[in-house]
């Protein structure tokens, strides 16, 4: 039994802002040593400390400024410490979602953060209970260490029975319950990663396109746009193409999966 997970995050604007530090708009002094005659000198003064000019001036710090707030948010979605989990897309085996019975295969939950990452390790625990295995792509690089890290910002309580910590016993490795696709590509070669989708390519696996111009990069933004509907067919290819990859694995024989029912 087993399922693949793919994580969207977002920006927490309160926390991008507190952690923006702002720079004051300082006005310093004309520097005129590069003219000579002092009739031109006085021109170039009376030119620069017009209100039109300082306002200019004002106006061109702010936008500055902006512009650098603008950089922070655009990569604020891949730090936890200023961002939080906005949805989790989940791909189950043919038993169905460990956790809730009724869910569909194929399937993108939103909501509150702390109900999803109790549901997430929730799930794991029981997949690890049995035997199976929770699949991911890149997550040595962002998913499951970005889960780690809301955990801990939120205070969520994970199962004592899961066991996270052994994802600690090597620099990039995972505990055994978890896969990350990218990582047995790499074969243990150091920052050998790829795409998702281009493993889908070399497994034979069609890749996750842009949804109508949703992207992971967007994701977020076009959610607050636009709504759900809008961008979770991304989502719901984003854990099923995961998915997809890892069964080429299994069939393989790369992993030993534990064919049986959850209890």
């Amino acid at each position: 039994m087993g399922f693949a997970y793919d994580i969207e995050s977002m920006p927490d604007v309160q926390l991008v802002a507190a952690d923006f530090n702002p720079q004051i708009f300082v006005d310093v002094p004309l520097d005129t040593s590069k003219w000579k005659l002092q009739k031109t000198i006085d021109a170039k003064l009376a030119e620069y400390n017009t209100d039109e000019a300082r306002a200019k001036r004002v106006a061109a710090h702010a936008a500055k400024e902006t512009k650098r707030y603008e950089d922070i948010l655009e990569k604020a979605a891949l730090d936890a410490s200023i961002s939080r989990i906005l949805c989790i897309s989940y791909q189950f085996d043919e038993y169905g979602d460990p956790w809730n019975k009724e869910g569909a295969s194929n399937v993108v939950e939103w909501g509150d953060e702390d109900r999803l990452l109790c549901d997430l390790w929730k799930r794991c625990e029981i997949v690890q209970r049995n035997s199976g295995k929770v699949f991911t792509c890149s997550s040595s690089q962002f998913d499951m260490y970005f889960c780690w890290r809301r955990t801990l910002a939120a205070g969520v309580l994970i199962p004592t029975s899961l066991r996270l910590i052994e994802m600690w016993k090597g620099r990039y490795s995972l505990a055994d319950t978890f896969v990350d696709v990218a990582q047995t590509w790499a074969g243990g070669a150091y920052g050998c990663y790829t795409s998702v989708n281009r493993l889908a390519r070399v497994f034979g696996v069609q890749p996750k396109a842009d949804q109508d111009g949703v992207t992971g990069a967007n994701f977020w933004k076009v959610y607050l746009e636009e709504g759900r509907d809008r961008v979770e067919p991304y989502a719901l290819r984003d854990s099923a193409v995961v998915w997809e990859i890892a069964e080429k694995l299994i069939d393989m024989g790369i992993f030993k999966f534990q064919e049986t029912h959850p209890k």
